[in-house]
């Protein structure tokens, strides 16, 4: 695949010194945007300001012509500014875009445009690993996407995500808006599990749910609910690294198990957004000794 390389960088790698640097940029799915350079010190590009605290450290990149997914890393200080431990363990860097290039670091005051930097890779961030003093974060390519099957198959359970409707597909229409709560903790165990005496739905309710945290150390974060009891307990898929504390306040819609009957009508009302084959024949039915009637 062929690519355009600016003609000022296209003479620069020709030089016998050059002063390639790399610039990062990566935007979350909240659309925050984060812009590093490797460089001592700040460098503006295309009228962004890239960083050069807390640092950045690119791995050697390699690509290769198939759809094989080329090694990279991304490597910067763990300084609790940046990157923080609990939005880290929350996942909310997870599947951010990002954009790698080189640029000639010595040529920005002549031309601080798109004309000084070659782009190498663009992906998403895939797994953030803390280490002693540093952070290690994979970086993969959109080749990446091309390992993952394509199609569906078929499934006991609904295959749709509850509330899914982009405006062009629909998905599922469950309403989640509609039927978000809020509360406060009233008791809590440990980091995972908490419970808010006022609630008064039927237990599993919020079962499989995502409760959202407005108040408190995990402010802004989101958890997924394992489990709910009829007396409001709520036990998180993970315990949070933020402290829960009573008065914690929160919203939570409830969640959905994929089953036909139990969730999408009784629970719901919503039969026709269904999509899965629960009455298929299963492996011992298609298995067992066939039997003879005399």
């Amino acid at each position: 695949m062929s690519k355009n390389i600016p003609a000022s960088v296209l003479s620069h790698y020709g030089e016998r010194t050059t002063f390639f640097k790399h610039g990062l940029r990566i935007v979350r799915e909240d659309e925050f945007e984060l812009t590093l350079t490797s460089n001592s010190h700040d460098d503006t590009i295309d009228g962004v300001l890239y960083k050069a605290n807390p640092g950045l450290d690119i791995s050697s990149i390699v690509t290769t012509a198939s759809f094989a997914v080329g090694n990279l890393e991304l490597r910067t200080l763990h300084d609790e500014e940046v990157f923080t431990t609990l939005e880290i363990m929350s996942g909310v860097w997870r599947n951010a875009a990002f954009t790698i290039f080189r640029y000639n670091s010595q040529n920005l005051d002549e031309s601080p445009t798109s004309d000084v930097y070659d782009v190498l890779l663009t992906g998403t961030l895939g797994e953030l690993t803390i280490r002693l003093n540093d952070l290690v974060a994979e970086l993969r390519d959109l080749r990446f996407y091309f390992q993952h099957p394509v199609g569906v198959i078929s499934s006991e359970t609904c295959r749709n995500r509850l509330g899914l409707n982009d405006g062009i597909h629909s998905f599922c229409n469950v309403d989640l808006e509609a039927l978000r709560v809020s509360g406060s903790i009233t008791d809590v165990t440990n980091q995972q599990t908490c419970r808010d005496l006022a609630r008064a739905e039927v237990a599993d309710y919020f079962g499989q749910g995502v409760l959202t945290w407005i108040s408190g150390d995990n402010v802004g974060l989101s958890s997924h609910v394992y489990s709910h009891a009829a007396n409001g307990t709520f036990v998180f898929m993970k315990a949070l690294i933020g402290e829960i504390q009573v008065g914690d306040s929160y919203t939570v819609v409830p969640g959905c198990r994929k089953r036909l009957a139990e969730d999408c009508r009784d629970k719901f009302d919503s039969v026709l957004d269904f999509n899965g084959e629960p009455h298929r024949p299963k492996i011992d039915d298609l298995t067992q000794p066939v039997t003879v009637s005399v």
